[in-house]
């Protein structure tokens, strides 16, 4: 019976210290984002954290506009327009 091989990875063999630095900084900011993400949902909704987090979409996507010049269509403007409107309306009446 013949051995299965076992394939192992590149490792970090090729890696910079620049790029080990910056996959490591990356880690901790996601760490610390999962610990505010989930203090923000016990002192809030679920609902206002939905909203949140369709205003943040949206605003994700005028920056890609704005940096990338991201070509976007018609429905897409009434979308991220409705998506604005109703983010200001529920936190008008919050």
């Amino acid at each position: 019976m013949e051995r299965a091989s076992v394939h192992k990875g590149p490792g970090l063999e090729g890696w910079s210290r620049k790029s080990a630095t910056v996959l490591l900084l990356n880690g901790i900011i996601a760490f610390l984002l999962n610990i505010v993400s989930l203090t923000a949902n016990q002192k809030n909704g679920p609902l206002t954290m939905k909203v949140a987090a369709n205003v943040k979409q949206v605003l994700t996507i005028l920056l890609a506009i704005y940096m990338i010049h991201l070509t976007i269509t018609p429905a897409n403007t009434i979308g991220i327009l409705l998506t604005l409107a109703g983010g200001a309306w529920y936190g008008a009446s919050e």
